[in-house]
């Protein structure tokens, strides 16, 4: 807080400065008006960003599922893990929003693939024994200006940002994402990524003394429903 006193006439410079303060006052207010017309202005562009607390669960109807190929035919193999309430922590800020604690850990051998010898084939692809659990964290997504996921009737496009860990190799991979709001407290999420077995230190399985010979790449696909049980 500034105090302006007054000053005897007689005093040497005493009218120069007081000049000096009545100006400065005047510019202090035009200042503080001007700024007060440009705070709508400025809160359409200056970075907003909110953080809370999520406690989620995924609906029991979600699926996760990889597919693959080979030289004979083709493969899926589903994951069977239930996943319990977890919490999550969000900060949006403009039209990125950042994740922290939003890893999911799915057993690997709560991946079937149809039957016993592809299962075997596929754990010992994912060296289950050594490394019993995949795990995929969601670190940012990033959404088209003007674009919410609130709208029930049309889907919005994400770039999500995973960080997948599979055999003790970690890597960050850029998932195009489609989500919407299906109701008052679920949302949806389709998407798919095709992976490079050996980006993750994996060797492709083959069978039959290599006569059957499965293809480095495999695709990740999910359609996850998810349910906000509380924010906070």
């Amino acid at each position: 807080m500034l105090i302006f006193t007054s000053l005897p006439h007689n005093v040497p410079g005493a009218e120069m400065r007081l000049a000096r303060c009545a100006n400065f006052q005047t510019m202090s207010r035009y200042y503080a008006a001007a700024l007060l017309l440009l705070l709508p202005v400025l809160n359409r562009f200056l970075p907003y960003s909110a953080s809370q607390q999520v406690e989620f669960q995924l609906a029991e109807d979600s699926r996760l599922y990889i597919k693959g190929t080979s030289n004979v035919t083709d493969f899926t193999c589903h994951c069977v893990e239930s996943f319990p309430k977890a919490t999550a922590y969000i900060t949006e800020s403009g039209n990125r929003i950042r994740f922290a604690k939003t890893a999911l850990q799915i057993r690997t051998k709560k991946l079937d693939c149809g039957n016993k010898p592809m299962n075997n084939d596929m754990y010992n692809t994912l060296k289950a024994n050594d490394y019993p659990h995949i795990q995929m964290a969601l670190l940012e997504t990033r959404r088209p200006a003007g674009s919410f996921l609130q709208n029930k009737n049309s889907w919005t496009t994400l770039d999500a940002t995973l960080e997948i860990t599979i055999a003790g190799v970690t890597r960050k991979e850029l998932v195009p994402v489609q989500g919407r709001k299906t109701d008052a407290d679920f949302y949806r999420f389709k998407g798919s990524k095709t992976l490079l077995m050996t980006n993750y230190g994996l060797k492709p399985p083959r069978a039959l003394m290599g006569l059957i010979k499965v293809s480095d790449e495999i695709e990740i696909e999910l359609d996850l429903r998810m349910q906000v049980l509380a924010a906070m």
